[in-house]
C-alpha cells in the first residue's frame, strides 16, 4: 500500500531535491529530443517531457510542479528561442496534471475519475489554446500562411487530429507516471518519513 509522500516532504530537504531533479529529468527529456512522430499528423511529436512533471505533482503537490513546469518552459524558450512553444507546453503539462492530483487516490473511482478529467482538460485547454494562438505562431514564427484567417482555417481544420493527440499523451503520462509514483512511495516511504 502506498504511503502519502506529500506529509513526508513539507520540511525535507528531499522536496527540493526532488524538484531538481524531476525538473532537470523534464528539461533533458526536451532538449535531447526524445520524440516520436504521431501517427496521424507527423508534425505532432510524443515525447515523455510531462512524465517528470505529473511525478513530481503526485509526490509533492501542484505548487512544486508548477515551479517545475516554468523551469522547463523557460529552457525550452531558451533553447528554442519560441515563446510560444514554451508557454503551450507549460499550458499542456499543467492542465494535465492539475486536475489529475487533485482527483487521484488508490480508489478506483477516484482514479479513473482523475484519468478522464485529466485527459479532458488537457484535451479542451489545448484545443482552445490551438485556436486561439496557433494561427499567430503559423504566421510569425513558421510563416506558414500570409494572413490570419487563413491560418485559422489551418488550425480548425487540424483540430480533431490535435485532440486525438493531446488525449494520447495525456494517457500515456498518466500510464508511466502513476506505477512509478506506486513503486516510490512503497520504496521511499519510510526512508521519507525519517527526512523530515
Amino acid at each position: 500500500m502506498a504511503i502519502n509522500i506529500k506529509k513526508s516532504l513539507r520540511r525535507s530537504p528531499l522536496r527540493l531535491s526532488l524538484l531538481a531533479v524531476l525538473s532537470a529529468v523534464a528539461i533533458s527529456l526536451e532538449l535531447l529530443r526524445i520524440e516520436f512522430p504521431f501517427p496521424l499528423a507527423p508534425f505532432l511529436k510524443y515525447d515523455l517531457v510531462g512524465v517528470p512533471l505529473l511525478l513530481l505533482a503526485m509526490i509533492s503537490g501542484n505548487r512544486d510542479a508548477l515551479l517545475g513546469a516554468t523551469v522547463t518552459a523557460v529552457a525550452i524558450f531558451l533553447a528554442t528561442g519560441d515563446p510560444i512553444g514554451a508557454s503551450m507546453k507549460w499550458l499542456a503539462e499543467v492542465a494535465t496534471f492539475v486536475p489529475f492530483t487533485m482527483i487521484y487516490n488508490k480508489s478506483r473511482v477516484r482514479a479513473t475519475l482523475a484519468i478522464v478529467m485529466a485527459t479532458a482538460s488537457r484535451t479542451a485547454v489545448m484545443d482552445l489554446a490551438n485556436l486561439l494562438v496557433t494561427p499567430y505562431w503559423l504566421m510569425f514564427f513558421a510563416h506558414a500562411c500570409s494572413a490570419y484567417v487563413e491560418c485559422l482555417k489551418t488550425v480548425e481544420v487540424l483540430i480533431p487530429v490535435i485532440s486525438i493527440f493531446n488525449a494520447s499523451l495525456a494517457l500515456i503520462y498518466i500510464a508511466i507516471a502513476v506505477p512509478l509514483y506506486e513503486y516510490m512511495a512503497r520504496y521511499l516511504g519510510s526512508q521519507l518519513w525519517g527526512l523530515r
